[in-house]
């Protein structure tokens, strides 16, 4: 949730004139392992995938910066294909917001490069023979959130039947427990990019630190969930998951962002719906990886918590 309020009657010419209040912020803000979010953050690996060949094998390594079609959004990607020792291969995907839907089915031409990476990674998966498939792995750190879809393909892909992957209320009056009951969503399996990893016992390993925010964590727990052969590594994130839908079929008066701060003089900023994954809230908490794996206690180096997914698939 964020607050803004602006304040009319100002005392003096140089009174600040907008408050801004965001609890939830303020607490991120306390954990020992906090680093800050930012758009020079995200640059931060998207430099360090520029350079990742330094440190590693690669078959292939593309890179896309841009704006995402319909949105004021910026995404960055990298795909990386990296080749161990014994010739086997991951193919791996970092992503800065979670756009893979709006990318794969714009017909923008400024985003086809993007579109054609993120491809490769889902494409890879599929087509790579099991014996020289280690495992794959997708990178949600500095995530900072974006298309609920996006899981039909992180999780559809990889499914055989429907799956009720979370569930969603909201509210319906302004008092605290004056809510809708939970209502189930589902992922259903997806034939274009389909491999059974759990049949053919392949790991996902999932990458995830405090700046994985709204559908960067909301991914990485429900993969974790929904699929036995996924491992978590990083940091507890961000805990904001409560999804933005806004839909005209239930009465928003009691949810989602309202006010306009030009007109009215405030702006509220918060969830349409609240978010239950395998039993548990995680709004204001977050997500807690398998492995922790704490950037701060590596000198905020971005290779450690890339080293462990790696040395976990190769060991799997």
């Amino acid at each position: 949730m964020a607050i803004q309020i602006k304040n009319l009657f100002p005392a003096a010419a140089d009174t600040t004139e907008l408050f801004a209040v965001t609890p939830g912020q303020y607490e991120v803000e306390k954990r020992d392992y906090y680093i800050e979010w930012s758009f020079i953050e995200q640059a931060r690996f998207y430099g360090f995938f520029q350079e990742v060949g330094t440190h590693y094998e690669l078959e292939a390594n593309e890179f896309f910066i841009g704006g995402i079609p319909g949105t004021s959004q910026v995404g960055l990607f990298a795909y990386c294909l990296f080749r161990l020792p014994d010739g086997r291969k991951i193919p791996y995907l970092w992503q800065s917001c979670a756009a893979i839907t709006p990318i794969l089915k714009s017909n923008d031409p400024t985003i086809q490069e993007a579109a054609a990476l993120i491809e490769h990674w889902l494409t890879a998966i599929k087509e790579t023979p099991r014996e020289q498939l280690a495992g794959i792995i997708l990178d949600n750190r500095a995530n900072s959130g974006g298309y609920q879809d996006d899981l039909d393909y992180l999780v559809g892909s990889f499914i055989n039947e429907r799956t009720e992957v979370m569930q969603t209320r909201y509210k319906e009056g302004p008092g605290r427990y004056e809510h809708s009951a939970w209502t189930p969503y589902y992922i259903d399996p997806q034939s274009q990019y389909h491999r059974d990893l759990t049949a053919e016992n392949i790991p996902y390993v999932v990458l995830c630190d405090i700046n994985s925010v709204s559908m960067g964590e909301i991914e990485t727990s429900i993969i974790k969930k929904v699929l036995p052969t996924s491992h978590t590594i990083g940091e507890r994130t961000y805990g904001a998951t409560g999804p933005l839908q806004p839909t005209s079929s239930i009465n928003l008066n009691y949810g989602g962002p309202f006010g306009n701060i030009e007109t009215m003089h405030h702006y509220i900023y918060t969830s349409t719906f609240e978010a239950r994954i395998d039993g548990k809230v995680l709004e204001g908490t977050g997500y807690t990886p398998d492995q922790i794996i704490l950037r701060k206690d590596h000198n905020d180096d971005l290779k450690p918590q890339l080293d462990a997914a790696i040395e976990y698939i190769k060991n799997y």
